[in-house]
């Protein structure tokens, strides 16, 4: 699977625990909050370790910005 992919699905997983677990099993709200901020840490580390180099690099025609 891309490294990208595997970011998107992170998102949307982080999601879905964020909203659809509470609100079948309110009772460990604290700890899914955590699960749904780490997953999302994660994909956004994805996208920043792939996107980071591509935006570094000097544009592809040479131009300035």
């Amino acid at each position: 699977m891309p490294v990208m992919t595997l970011a998107f699905v992170a998102v949307n997983l982080a999601a879905l625990i964020r909203v659809a677990l509470p609100l079948n099993f309110p009772a460990a709200h604290a700890p899914r909050m955590t699960a749904a901020g780490l997953v999302w840490m994660a994909a956004f580390g994805l996208f920043a370790a792939i996107y980071t180099p591509i935006l570094q690099r000097p544009q592809a025609d040479g131009k300035p910005e």
